[in-house]
């Protein structure tokens, strides 16, 4: 262990990157003196009292692995719930392009009717007149379109 002698303001400098300075010294009564040191290291230089355990070493992961794990969870969550709704629209306008389709169908089903209709009405004998007719048809079918 290399033991150094430094007052207030000094540094000592450790590798390239990592900066130690007493910033300072106070006489306490109670618990003795007390030294207050200042550290500039790196964001990935893992600096911890010895006091205070490194829940890491026990096996348990720290708060930043703990909100990583979370939002892996939610991020998961989230396209799971995305898909299920692009199906779920998907599934929609299937729906709705069947539901054009039946309705295209059923117009040209009443029209056919219509027709059927009239040319039975002609051969009892109770012909509509044409401009009757005509009006009507109009009156009576409603347009539908696509």
């Amino acid at each position: 262990m290399l033991v150094l002698t430094r007052k207030p303001g000094e540094r000592i400098l450790i590798g390239d990157d990592i900066v130690v300075t007493m910033i300072s010294i106070r006489k306490d009564d109670d618990y003795g003196p007390k030294i207050r040191i200042g550290l500039d290291a790196p964001s990935d230089v893992v600096i911890r009292r010895e006091e205070v355990p490194d829940n890491r070493m026990a096996g348990q992961p720290s708060a930043a692995e703990a909100n990583l794990d979370s939002l892996e969870v939610e991020t998961r969550q989230l396209r799971q719930k995305v898909e299920a709704i692009g199906c779920q629209t998907a599934r929609e306008c299937e729906q709705a392009t069947l539901d054009a389709q039946r309705a295209a169908a059923l117009s040209e089903a009443i029209v056919s009717l219509r027709s059927k209709c009239d040319q039975l009405l002609v051969q009892v004998g109770r012909a509509v007149p044409q401009t009757e007719k005509s009006q009507s048809s109009a009156r009576s079918l409603p347009r539908l379109t696509q």
